[in-house]
């Protein structure tokens, strides 16, 4: 489940999904605090389980959502659970409440990842459906962590 913390009720003041990393503020501190204490910069966390594909920028603390990121998130979707979805959702950053979520899609699909000495490259591949056999995977959006440099940026 993700790492980076989500508000998903910002007219409430803050509400998270407990099981969820969310659930774990305390111990999601600890991590970031020990990236901190190690001046690891370029820290990319993994995530899937979410049937849903997202790039979220880490704040050093969940009550800054805002800050300065000290790791890049990574979730892929389900290539094929729970079918094509109703209708297709993409956001690219623009929600005030969560600016740290940089990237969002509901497609099912996979990431593809080159990792080369200086740079992290995550593709996002969805497929045009998952119902048909003659479905064909595109790239919608490709996203780097640079060496040294935390937090994503889309290319």
């Amino acid at each position: 489940m993700a790492f980076a913390p989500h508000d998903r009720d910002p007219g409430l003041g803050r509400l998270f999904t407990p099981d969820k990393w969310d659930g774990y503020v305390a111990d999601r501190q600890r991590v970031l605090d020990f990236l901190a204490e190690q001046r690891l910069t370029n820290t990319v966390v993994i995530t899937g389980d979410a049937h849903a594909n997202s790039v979220r920028n880490v704040p050093a603390s969940f009550t800054s959502l805002d800050g300065p990121p000290i790791a890049t998130e990574f979730i892929g979707t389900s290539i094929s659970s729970e079918g094509d979805p109703p209708s297709v959702v993409t956001r690219f950053g623009g929600d005030v409440n969560n600016p740290h979520i940089l990237f969002q899609n509901n497609q099912r699909g996979y990431v593809r990842v080159v990792l080369e000495r200086e740079r992290w490259t995550s593709e996002f591949r969805v497929m045009s459906t998952v119902r048909q056999p003659e479905a064909t995977a595109s790239t919608l959006a490709t996203f780097v962590v640079d060496n040294r440099a935390p937090g994503a940026q889309q290319i």
